[in-house]
């Protein structure tokens, strides 16, 4: 099911109860977040096709995009994404927020395909660009449910942040089983992608040697 509460559990005394903090605009589920600035950000989704305030209506996976500011404890809407998704990373690098791969519905929830494309978000135009398809994720078919984290960029790193994205799902059972594993590395500086799996560990961990 789609919710769209939203609680803050304070790190410094954890030993606290989490506190109900303002919802999101519509309930949602499968988003990508992240946090940038100081704020966080949500975009895409599956949100209860649309009857709770999305803005693209009566479909299966959103492109809204909004922004919550802890310190005023309130929500904004912002630009949608080009492409409507869900099942989907979102990870800040370099000033920019970039949503990667993801599902988008064809016919209803229970009919999905796996996205490869990529676009960046500049916080400061509030505008999305989309990659184009050198850029976009190196999976036949496209991949789905992955992970990502920024790598990098840190006081004496040696590299510049890199967007790392982890495992997900295609729509192929076989592909899935086979690309469950798979691990991939966005330069920041350069643009292109490259698939690393274990060599990706062995350089995290050489970075701070």
């Amino acid at each position: 099911c789609a919710h769209g509460s939203v609680w803050a559990l304070d790190l410094a005394r954890p030993e606290l109860p989490a506190q109900p903090r303002a919802p999101m605009a519509y309930n949602r589920s499968n988003f990508g977040v992240s946090v940038h600035g100081g704020k966080v950000y949500t975009a895409g989704g599956y949100g209860n096709y649309g009857l709770l305030g999305s803005s693209n209506g009566p479909e299966c996976v959103q492109s809204d995009v909004d922004v919550y500011d802890p310190a005023t404890d309130k929500w904004s809407s912002l630009q949608p994404m080009t492409t409507k998704r869900g099942g989907f990373s979102l990870g800040s690098v370099g000033g920019l927020l970039f949503a990667v791969a993801g599902f988008h519905c064809t016919n209803g929830p229970a009919h999905t395909e796996s996205l490869s494309s990529v676009e960046a978000y500049d916080p400061a135009s509030n505008a999305w660009t989309l990659l184009p398809p050198s850029e976009s994720l190196p999976v036949a078919g496209g991949l789905g449910g992955v992970s990502a984290a920024v790598f990098g960029g840190q006081p004496g790193a040696h590299f510049a942040p890199e967007l790392f994205v982890l495992g997900g799902a295609s729509g192929d059972t076989v592909k899935a089983q086979s690309l469950a594993m798979s691990a991939t590395i966005f330069h920041w500086a350069l643009h292109p992608w490259a698939i690393y799996a274990i060599v990706a560990l062995a350089l995290a961990f050489f970075s701070y040697n």
